[in-house]
């Protein structure tokens, strides 16, 4: 039902809001330097669901689980590996614990940090097998669509989306890139028309773009998806780069500076927005008010 409802809306021409930065909150709430954010899932539960209410009371359509390093390997380096189930499904069950009726919760699937052989030691198989595990089970956890972002490197996206898709849920999946001289590139030099094209071709519900770029970097590049997909695009820019004011990070865009530009996002074939690193509740609930008096 849930896939029928997200199509439903957007082939009814409305835009879908995705939430904020859950990092940004959790430094908020005193997270350690070096602390990786998905132990909050076993032992600060509260404030970890604290977070997505805050999101969706502020206008959120969608809210992404507190798993974006959630796969086993990305767990294994803080001695998680052997919990990586329990931390998916508990995730998406803190989520969707406080979704309200007619919004959704989104599974978060982000890169590993390894490197695809033959420029790291990383296997594909391996890597498929995390993927497979994490979206089983934040789907079992109630999760009602899968969201894989920030995506330097194509074949990592592909093996996500394909063990994702194993799930039945749908999948909107994000690539990261960079503004260079010659135009908008991955880290492993592919193209945005490149990355749509094989994205879509393996059954992604939608693709987009996210982190790295500001918002007005990204409207350029959204018309350069745009102009590619078949599929629904998604775009989620940062808030800026931050500087440290008090000892806590500091965004260059405001929630309202912010917010002005997502038309901007919008005009340039954007169908689902949100906010990547720096953007807060507040972020969501300026876009909201935009979005709406559209």
């Amino acid at each position: 039902m849930a896939e029928i409802n997200i199509r439903e809306r957007l082939k009814n021409g409305n835009i879908l809001l995705l939430d904020g930065a859950m990092g940004t909150q959790l430094i908020l709430k005193g997270i350690k330097a070096g602390e990786t954010s998905e132990t909050w899932i076993l032992s600060r539960p509260d404030d970890v669901s604290a977070i997505h209410k805050d999101y969706f009371d502020a206008g959120a359509d969608i809210v992404l689980t507190n798993t974006f390093g959630g796969t086993p390997t990305k767990l294994s380096n803080f001695g998680l590996a052997d919990k990586a189930e329990e931390v998916n499904r508990r995730a998406a069950e803190l989520a969707r614990s406080v979704c309200p009726e007619g919004r959704f919760v989104a599974g978060d699937i982000g890169p590993t940090g390894k490197l695809l052989k033959p420029y790291g030691d990383a296997d594909e198989g391996k890597l498929f097998g995390d993927f497979e595990l994490q979206a089983k089970a934040l789907a079992e956890g109630g999760a009602d669509l899968i969201v894989i972002e920030t995506m330097m490197d194509l074949k990592e996206a592909e093996l996500a989306l394909k063990a994702a898709l194993a799930t039945e849920l749908p999948v909107f999946t994000c690539v990261t890139f960079d503004k260079k001289k010659r135009g908008y590139f991955t880290m492993m030099g592919n193209k945005p028309e490149e990355a749509v094209k094989s994205l879509i071709d393996l059954g992604a519900t939608a693709v987009g773009a996210n982190c790295t770029l500001r918002i007005g970097d990204m409207v350029d590049l959204i018309k350069e998806i745009s102009a590619a997909s078949t599929v629904p695009v998604i775009a989620e820019p940062n808030a800026g780069s931050p500087e440290l004011e008090n000892g806590k990070p500091k965004y260059m865009d405001g929630p309202k500076e912010f917010a002005a530009k997502v038309p901007d996002l919008i005009s340039a074939g954007a169908a689902i927005v949100g906010g990547c690193c720096g953007t807060t509740p507040e972020t969501t609930r300026e876009m909201r008010k935009i979005i709406d008096s559209m």
